[in-house]
């Protein structure tokens, strides 16, 4: 029943709203104080409004639930750093507004910062740095309508963008207000600068199918959508979903692709994946490369609950090489429907080279459970690491070199461990971390 677990997500997505302002309003705030007169001792800067991170302090982990979450960290074994660094009942002067519960860290950020997102409904940027400085916090949604934050990028010289997967159904007056976009912000005051990326060039009209009647349909509305970002050079790369305007009527994806964008000119030139891939707003780096990115792509299918087939054909996982020119290659990829593989794709990570990690949700009704899984892009072997109890249990972990594999398992209310030795995994004593009435969401590398 894979077109379920794919409106699944989809509704999930949209259902989880965090708190934030009653305005509205895109705002930025900052905590630095005026500057001494001239002659005058240099201010010592603003005092920490949490508590400063330990060295040891290597991914944070997000968990929520109920409109709230909690951020700690683990160390690079994954024994817990710090149970709860800051959750939404915290609320020094300094914050707006407290974190609702659709949170996730950026996929990348400077040394020595926390970037937060509150996605779908708070649309809210909040940065510190892991000696507990507030360093500010930005809201980058219009009035009437959620754009859901997706990921931010902060680039040296002290320019941001953040991913936008929304689109205003109004267009809206003003640019900063339309979404399926980049927007520009200053990573100090957390202000939008006026610079855009308007990927919604990148819309388009395909046949699709009326999910009542089963009948095609022509010129079905497909945006952009924009996901995760992840820096290469002067070339930012973004994921990007395309898939259609609203979650009901008719039915239709894009061409999975990514959004090449020259941080110079802000120019965006699309780069079509290989082998029929859709749902492709997953961009992740290669772990120990500065130039290659794995892009996974979690396939759609237009046909309704019930089948697989289509979504199989639009399932894969791309390894991209970017060059110092912008210009996108191919390293290698795997595609599920090459060798009727499972459904993966989900929650992947790197392990290094053309090898990932990757989730294939089970399926409700033949009561299948989630699989943790190896692929190697290269050879297209695919093995099971693990297995989860039920379906969508498995979430977004995390991986570094000489660590373990970071798992969240729901089912479990723990992160599970799994030591590398060559092709196969050994698991170990799983960690507990944050509040027990909170599920575990989601690990990042600091």
């Amino acid at each position: 029943m894979t077109e379920r677990k794919t409106l699944l997500f989809l509704a999930l997505a949209v259902a989880l709203a965090g708190c934030g302002d009653d305005d509205g309003s895109t705002t930025g705030v900052m905590d630095g104080g005026d500057p001494p007169a001239d002659g005058a001792m240099p201010d010592a800067g603003p005092d920490p409004v949490l508590a400063a991170l330990p060295d040891t302090a290597t991914f944070g982990v997000v968990s929520s639930g109920d409109g709230v979450a909690s951020v700690g960290f683990l160390d690079a074994n994954g024994d817990v750093a710090v149970d709860v660094w800051i959750d939404s009942g915290t609320m020094p002067p300094e914050l707006t507004a407290t974190l609702g519960g659709d949170v996730v860290l950026a996929t990348e950020t400077p040394e020595g910062t926390v970037t937060l997102l509150d996605r779908f409904g708070a649309d809210l940027i909040t940065r510190f740095t892991t000696g507990g400085v507030f360093i500010g916090q930005g809201r980058f949604t219009p009035e009437s309508v959620s754009l859901n934050l997706q990921d931010a990028v902060i680039l040296p010289g002290g320019r941001g963008f953040v991913s936008r997967f929304g689109q205003n159904p109004e267009g809206g007056a003003a640019t900063e207000d339309r979404g399926s976009d980049l927007i520009g912000f200053d990573p100090e005051t957390l202000v939008p600068t006026g610079e855009r990326v308007d990927l919604g060039v990148f819309n388009l009209m395909v046949d699709g199918i009326d999910p009542e009647t089963g009948d095609p349909v022509s010129d079905v509305p497909v945006l952009a959508r924009p996901g995760r970002i992840v820096r290469r050079g002067d070339t930012l790369v973004v994921g990007l979903a395309r898939l259609p305007e609203g979650f009901t009527g008719p039915r239709a994806s894009g061409p999975g692709a990514v959004a090449l964008v020259d941080t110079g000119d802000l120019g965006a030139t699309l780069f079509e994946l290989p082998g029929g891939l859709a749902n492709c707003d997953q961009v992740l780096p290669v772990l120990g490369s500065a130039t290659d990115v794995i892009v996974s792509c979690k396939g759609y299918s237009n046909l309704g609950f019930g089948e697989e087939t289509e979504t199989r054909d639009t399932v894969g996982i791309v390894r991209l090489s970017i060059a110092a020119t912008g210009e996108a290659s191919v390293v290698s990829s795997w595609e599920a429907a090459t060798a009727d593989g499972p459904l993966a794709g989900w929650n992947t990570l790197s392990l290094g080279g053309d090898v990932v990690a990757t989730v294939a949700f089970g399926d409700f009704v033949a009561e299948t459970d989630d699989e943790l899984l190896r692929i190697d892009l290269s050879t297209g072997d695919v093995s099971v690491i693990a297995t989860g109890a039920g379906q969508f249990v498995l979430s977004q972990g995390a991986f570094a070199e000489g660590g373990p594999l970071l798992v969240p398992d729901g089912a479990m209310g723990a992160i599970r461990r799994f030591s590398p030795a060559g092709e196969s995994f050994t698991e170990t004593a799983a960690v507990t971390i944050g509040p027990p009435t909170l599920t575990i969401r989601s690990i990042a590398a600091l």
